[in-house]
C-alpha cells in the first residue's frame, strides 16, 4: 500500500496548471509526470487563497512524517514539493497567522529526509530582505549600463554587491568570419550577466549552435585566441575543465592513473591520497573493483569502454578537489543509467560548500534534469532564462508556453527555444524572449510578496549523497613540487615509450626488418671495389638517411594525442607546458638511441661498412633532429594527418637539397644557400666521408680510383666529421628552442586571456578579481 507521503505526493501532482492566471509557480510532483502548479496570481491580501496555500503546505509537512519507506526518487519529489511550499510562504507569512509554525514543520520535514540542504534562507531572513528588493535591483541597473543595447538585469543582480563570488559578466564576445579581406564580425555571445550559485550544479542548455560551449569556455577562461571578448568571471579558488573529448594514455589502469594524477597534483613521491580514497572515487563513478586494474586501452589493446574512460577522465579532474568544475557534455555518448550516475556524482560533488559545477548538456533526460539546481538557457547567444530550475515553468507559463500535461518539461523548453528564429506565423524572436525574461524578472522582484528565486544562493534539497573529496597533503616547497612533478612526467613518458607500441616498438620492428633486409641485400658491400659497388654504397647511405629519418612521421598520431592530454593538464594547472616538452624530449632521446643502436648493430657488420661508432653517432643525432622536428610540427597542428603531410613534405624537400641527386655547384645560383638548410645534408655527407675517406678505399675504376675521388665528385672532400656532428647537435637544440618559444608565446596568450577577464575597468567594478 502507498504511504501517506506517496498518496499526498500523487495528489499534489494532479492539479491542473492555469498558465494564464499566474506569474510564477513551483514544480509539482515529479513522479506523476505532470507539472502541478501553485497559483500565485492572487494578490497577497486574498486571504482565502493564501490560507488554502498554507493549508496545503501544512498538509505536505505533516505527510512528510511518513517518509521512511520512500526511495530516493520519491524523496526528491517530496523535497521539491516542500521547497515549493517554503518559497510560497515568503508571501504568506505577513498576511496569515501560524507562518512560523508552518516553517518549522517544513524544516523538520526536510531534515527527516536525510538529504543535503544548503543555502536555504530562514523565513525571518526572507521577510527582513523584502524591503531591499527595489534598491538592490536599481543598483545593478547602473552596473550594467555600459553593456550596450538593452540593459540586462538578472535575478542574480538583486542578491548583493556585484563583486560577489559567482558573478559572471559578458560584455562582448565576437569572432571574425568570412574570406580574408571581406571578414565580418559575428557575435557569439550578446551582453549578459549570469550567476553561478555556490554549492550547486548549474546546467547550460540550448540547441546546437546556441553558444553553450562558448559561454562555458568564457567562464573557464579557455576561449580561442581568435575570439575577441570583454568581461569576466569571479570564480574564486582552483578550477578544472573536463573537455568533451576524452584524452587518456592507454597503458595506465584506472587505479594507476589516479595514483599518477595524485602525484602530479600534490608533488609528493607517494601522493597525498590513500588507496581507499581513490577506490571510493572510482566506485562512486561506477568503475567497480574488477575494472580498476584494466588498462585504459588504445589502438593496440582492448581496455575500458568509452563510458568508463569518460568517467575515469572525470575522476582525474576531481581528484584535486577543484572549487569550480567545468564539464563539457559530461553525459555525451553515455547510456541513460550511466548519465544519471555521472550527474549524481557531480550533484554530490557540488553540494559541498564553496564548490560549483557548471556543465553543458545537449538534451538531458528526466532523471538528469531532476538533479540540476540552476539553469542557463541560451539561444543564438542570448539568455532566454537564467536562474533556479524550479522557476522555469513559471517563466514559460508567463510567456504563454506552459509545459503540456504528460510532457517532459526539459524537452518542452528546448523545443520552444529550438523553434526561435524560424519563420512561423506569430512566432516570437529570440530578442523578444530575452526582453520578456528581463520584464518577468523585474515584475517578480517588485512583487515583494512571493520572493521566489530572488536569492541565487538557494540550493534545493536533494537525496544525493555528498561526495567528500579532500585535497590532502601537498608539497609545501614550490620548487620541490616542480621537481617532483617533472620527475613524475619523465617517469610517465618513459612508461609511454615502452608500453605504448606506437611510440617505439612499431618503429623498432620496422627499423629491425629494414636493417636486416639492407644487410642481406648488400651483404659484404664494403669489401667490394668495383665501380658499381661505389654507386651502391652511395645509394644505400642516401636511402638510410632518407628513409630512417622519414619514418619519424609514424609517431605523429601518438604525439598529437599526447599533445591533447598535455593541453588538458596544463590548462588545469598540473604543470607548465615546458615541463611536458622537456620530459617528452628526454624520453624520445632514449628512444632514438635504441633505434640508432639496432640499425647500426645489424646493418653495419652485415654490409661491412666502416667506423661503426661514428655511424651510430651520426644516425643518433640525425634521428634526434627528426624527432625534434616532429615535436615542433605537433605543436603547430591539431590534426595528425595534416602533421604527417606537412612533415613528409618537408622531408621531401630536404632529400632533394642534400646533394646526392644534384651536387651543390649545379644548384641554381639563387638556390645554392638551400644546400646548407637540411640536416639531411650533414648526415649524408658524414656517412659518405666515413665510408670513403680512408686510405684503404681503393677501387677498380679509372674514374674513381680512390675514395677521395668519390668525395670530390660529390663536392664533399673537405668535410669535417666533428664539425658536422656539432652542427647536428646545434640543429636539434635550435628546433627545441623554437618549440619552447612557441610554447611560451601560447602560454603568454593564455595568461593574457585570463588577465583580460579582469583588465577591463568596467568589468572590475562589476565582478572583482578572478583566479584560476
Amino acid at each position: 500500500m502507498a504511504s501517506d507521503a506517496e498518496k499526498d505526493l500523487e495528489a499534489g501532482g494532479t492539479e491542473d496548471a492555469k498558465p494564464n492566471d499566474y506569474k510564477r509557480s513551483s514544480f509539482g510532483s515529479l513522479s506523476s509526470g505532470r507539472s502541478a502548479s501553485l497559483d500565485l496570481s492572487s494578490h497577497p491580501t486574498d486571504k482565502d487563497a493564501l490560507l488554502a496555500s498554507r493549508a496545503r503546505a501544512n498538509s505536505m509537512s505533516m505527510s512528510s512524517r511518513n517518509l521512511g519507506g520512500l526511495g530516493n526518487g520519491k524523496k526528491v519529489a517530496v523535497a521539491q514539493q516542500l521547497q515549493s511550499s517554503r518559497n510560497l510562504l515568503g508571501g504568506v507569512q505577513e498576511h496569515t497567522s501560524g507562518g512560523a509554525v508552518t516553517e518549522h514543520r517544513l524544516t523538520s520535514a526536510v531534515s527527516k529526509l536525510g538529504i543535503i540542504e544548503t543555502g536555504l534562507e530562514s523565513m525571518s531572513q526572507r521577510v527582513s530582505s523584502q524591503g531591499r528588493g527595489r534598491n538592490r535591483r536599481g543598483a545593478d541597473d547602473d552596473d550594467l549600463s555600459s553593456l550596450g543595447g538593452e540593459t540586462m538585469t538578472g535575478r542574480s543582480a538583486l542578491t548583493g554587491a556585484t563583486s560577489r563570488p559567482g558573478r559572471c559578466i559578458v560584455r562582448k564576445c565576437t569572432v571574425m568570419v568570412g574570406p580574408r579581406g571581406k571578414q565580418k564580425e559575428k557575435v557569439l555571445l550578446h551582453p549578459m550577466k549570469v550567476d553561478l550559485p555556490n554549492g550547486s550544479l548549474t546546467a547550460i542548455l540550448g540547441p546546437s549552435g546556441s553558444g553553450k560551449t562558448t559561454l562555458l569556455k568564457f567562464l573557464s577562461g579557455s576561449l580561442d585566441n581568435s575570439i575577441k571578448f570583454r568581461g569576466g568571471a569571479n570564480l574564486p579558488g582552483t578550477r578544472s575543465y573536463l573537455a568533451e573529448q576524452t584524452y587518456l594514455h592507454g597503458f595506465y589502469t584506472a587505479q594507476s592513473y589516479l595514483k599518477h594524477y595524485d602525484r602530479l597534483t600534490t608533488g609528493l613521491a607517494k601522493g597525498g591520497k590513500s588507496h581507499k580514497e581513490m577506490d571510493g572515487i572510482l566506485k562512486s563513478l561506477g568503475i567497480l573493483e574488477d575494472r580498476q586494474n584494466v588498462a585504459v586501452g588504445d589502438l593496440f589493446r582492448r581496455g575500458l569502454s568509452e563510458g568508463e574512460r569518460r568517467r575515469l577522465d572525470l575522476a582525474t579532474m576531481v581528484l584535486g578537489a577543484p572549487d569550480t568544475l567545468f564539464c563539457e557534455e559530461p553525459t555525451g555518448n553515455l547510456d541513460s543509467e550511466t548519465s544519471s550516475s555521472v550527474m549524481e556524482f557531480l550533484k554530490g560533488y557540488s553540494s559541498q560548500p564553496g564548490r560549483r559545477v557548471i556543465v553543458t548538456i545537449n538534451k538531458p533526460s528526466s532523471m538528469v534534469w531532476n538533479l540540476i539546481d540552476n539553469v542557463i538557457l541560451v539561444a543564438q547567444g542570448r539568455i532566454i532564462y537564467e536562474g533556479p530550475r524550479f522557476d522555469m515553468e513559471a517563466f514559460f507559463a508567463y510567456n504563454q508556453s506552459p509545459t503540456p500535461k504528460r510532457f517532459s518539461q526539459v524537452e518542452h523548453y528546448l523545443s520552444v527555444v529550438s523553434s526561435l528564429g524560424k519563420k512561423k506565423k506569430n512566432a516570437r524572436s529570440v530578442e523578444e524572449w530575452a526582453k520578456s525574461f528581463k520584464k518577468w524578472q523585474e515584475e517578480a522582484d517588485e512583487d515583494e510578496g512571493d520572493m521566489l528565486g530572488d536569492d541565487i544562493e538557494t540550493c534545493f534539497p536533494t537525496a544525493i549523497t555528498t561526495v567528500q573529496i579532500s585535497r590532502g597533503a601537498v608539497q609545501k616547497s614550490k620548487y620541490l613540487k616542480k621537481i617532483w612533478v617533472m620527475l613524475e612526467l619523465i617517469r610517465r613518458y618513459f612508461l609511454d615509450l615502452f608500453l605504448n607500441p606506437g611510440m617505439l616498438w612499431v618503429r623498432f620492428a620496422m627499423y629491425f626488418m629494414l636493417s636486416l633486409m639492407i644487410g642481406l641485400l648488400f651483404f659484404g658491400l664494403g669489401d667490394k671495389t668495383s665501380y658499381t659497388s661505389i654507386q651502391s654504397r652511395a645509394s644505400v647511405l642516401f636511402y638510410s638517411v632518407s628513409f630512417y629519418i622519414f619514418m619519424v612521421v609514424a609517431v605523429l598520431p601518438f604525439r598529437v594525442h599526447d599533445k591533447a592530454v598535455a593541453a588538458k593538464e596544463v590548462f588545469n594547472s598540473y604543470y607548465h607546458p615546458l615541463a611536458h616538452h622537456f620530459a617528452s624530449t628526454l624520453a624520445s632521446l632514449f628512444g632514438v638511441l635504441i633505434l640508432a643502436f639496432i640499425t647500426t648493430v645489424i646493418m653495419v657488420p652485415m654490409a661491412k661498412f666502416h667506423a661503426p661508432f661514428k655511424f651510430f653517432l651520426d644516425m643518433l643525432l640525425s634521428l634526434n633532429c627528426a624527432e625534434a622536428l616532429a615535436q615542433m610540427v605537433t605543436l603547430l597542428v591539431s590534426n595528425y594527418i595534416i602533421g604527417i603531410v606537412g612533415l613528409a613534405g618537408l622531408f621531401g624537400f630536404f632529400m632533394l637539397l642534400m646533394g646526392f641527386m644534384l651536387v651543390p655547384s649545379e644548384f641554381p645560383i639563387w638556390l645554392r644557400w638551400a644546400y646548407h638548410v637540411p640536416f639531411h645534408t650533414y648526415t649524408w655527407r658524414s656517412f659518405m666521408y666515413i665510408e670513403f675517406s680512408g686510405p684503404e678505399n681503393v677501387f677498380d675504376s679509372d674514374e674513381f680510383p680512390t675514395g677521395m675521388d668519390v668525395l670530390r665528385a660529390y663536392e664533399i672532400d673537405k668535410v669535417n666529421y666533428g664539425h658536422d656532428m656539432l652542427v647536428l647537435v646545434g640543429y636539434g637544440i635550435i628546433i627545441h628552442l623554437i618549440s619552447a618559444s612557441i610554447i611560451l608565446v601560447r602560454q603568454w596568450k593564455a595568461n593574457r586571456i585570463e588577465e583580460e577577464m579582469v583588465a577591463d575597468e568596467e568589468a572590475k567594478d562589476d565582478i572583482g578579481a578572478t583566479g584560476r
